[in-house]
């Protein structure tokens, strides 16, 4: 079974985004799998590197997409960007030291920050460009 199963709640309407969000669920579910599988460290490792990666890439396309709108709360979601490529970081690290515990620490972060940052934020600021771009003017502003 997923970690995180895709559905209409983390759609944002936005087909690039959506897509990579998609993404981001995929990798995250891989590494969760890895993990439970016991598939071993270098393969539980080359997913959190993935998922990284992947992450960094993603998340400069969406804070430019919000730039653009002059999206209200982007340092704050930015933030949130932060908080989960440290975090993915430091599971890593873990993993190199003794892992113990990750199972439960990937699945519980990767849950709620899906849930939080896709299904919210990221809802939020999708619902201000809209508003921009019907309105052809700053709203927030």
């Amino acid at each position: 079974m997923a970690l995180i199963e895709w559905s209409k709640a983390l759609e944002l309407g936005i087909e690039e985004l959506d897509a990579q969000h998609r993404r981001l669920v995929d990798l995250a579910n891989g590494l969760h799998a890895s993990i439970v599988d016991g598939s071993g460290q270098h393969v539980v490792k080359r997913c959190l590197e993935e998922l990284l990666e992947y992450a960094w890439l993603h998340f400069g396309d969406e804070e430019r997409f919000f730039q653009a709108f002059n999206s209200p709360n982007l340092e704050r979601h930015r933030d949130g960007h932060s908080e989960f490529l440290r975090a993915i970081e430091e599971f890593g690290a873990r993993l190199d030291t003794n892992g113990e515990g990750l199972e439960s620490d990937v699945m519980i972060f990767l849950r709620s920050w899906v849930a939080r940052h896709i299904g919210h934020d990221d809802r939020e600021l999708v619902r201000f460009a809209k508003l921009v771009r019907t309105t052809g003017s700053d709203a927030g502003a």
